[in-house]
């Protein structure tokens, strides 16, 4: 599954359409493991583990480090705008996973 934004620069993500357990998993447990992060960067985090294409001119390198994100200046409004796009699109999409389908 894609999704675009135009905004901030724009940047694109894929997740698995169907994830795996192991991916579920680790998804739901990035959320324990990221305890003193500020929410947006749980979300990030959390958002990471599902993302299997990305492509963003903001953000090259979606895993970059904390302490690379403590120096960032450049456009650094627009990355931080994409971080929280991307977590909380990634995390809807996983709350989605568990709608079962009405017959």
């Amino acid at each position: 599954m894609e999704f675009k934004t135009d905004q901030w620069g724009g940047a694109r993500l894929v997740v698995p359409d169907e994830p795996t357990l192991f991916q579920v998993l680790d998804f739901d447990s990035k959320r324990y493991g990221a305890e003193g992060l500020p929410t947006i960067l749980i979300l990030w985090e959390m958002a990471k583990t599902l993302i299997i294409e990305w492509e963003c001119e903001v953000l090259p390198d979606k895993d970059i480090s904390l302490v690379d994100m403590k120096a960032m200046t450049d456009r650094a409004h627009d990355a931080g705008k994409i971080i929280e796009w991307a977590g909380t699109i990634v995390s809807a999409y996983r709350r989605g996973l568990e709608n079962v389908p009405k017959n």
